[in-house]
C-alpha cells in the first residue's frame, strides 16, 4: 500500500459530478430541514444547560447576599470608633487607663470577680 494514493472520486465520475451529490430541489429542502432541526435540538439543549447554570449562579448569589446582609447587621451594632481613637493616641490612652485604674472609680476591674 506504500506509494498508492486513494482518490475521493472514482475514475468513471468526473470531478464535481458525484452521483450522490446530484440533488433535486426536494432533497435540498429535506437536507435543509434535517440541518435546521438538528440545530434547533442543539439550541434547546444548550438553552437548558445555560438555564441550569444560571439558576445555580442565582442561588449562590442569593446566599452570598444573605451572608453579606447578616455580616452588615452584626457589624452595625459594634461601633468601637472611640476605642480606636484612644488606641492611636497614646496620651489619651494613658489618661483613660489612669481613670479606669483610679481608686475613686466605682466600676474598677477586680480580678476576683472574673
Amino acid at each position: 500500500m506504500a506509494g498508492r494514493r486513494l482518490t475521493f472520486h472514482s475514475p468513471s465520475t468526473p470531478l464535481g459530478r458525484d452521483p450522490q451529490i446530484t440533488a433535486s430541489p426536494q432533497t435540498d429542502d429535506r437536507r435543509l430541514l434535517i440541518a435546521i432541526s438538528g440545530l434547533s435540538r442543539q439550541i434547546n439543549l444548550n438553552t437548558a444547560d445555560i438555564k441550569e447554570r444560571l439558576d445555580s449562579v442565582d442561588s449562590r448569589l442569593l446566599s452570598l447576599e444573605e451572608k453579606l446582609v447578616a455580616l452588615e447587621l452584626n457589624s452595625a451594632g459594634e461601633t468601637n470608633s472611640d476605642k480606636r481613637r484612644r488606641v492611636r493616641n497614646p496620651k489619651l490612652a494613658e489618661s483613660v487607663r489612669r481613670l479606669h485604674n483610679s481608686e475613686t472609680n466605682s466600676r474598677r476591674y477586680e480580678p476576683e470577680q472574673g
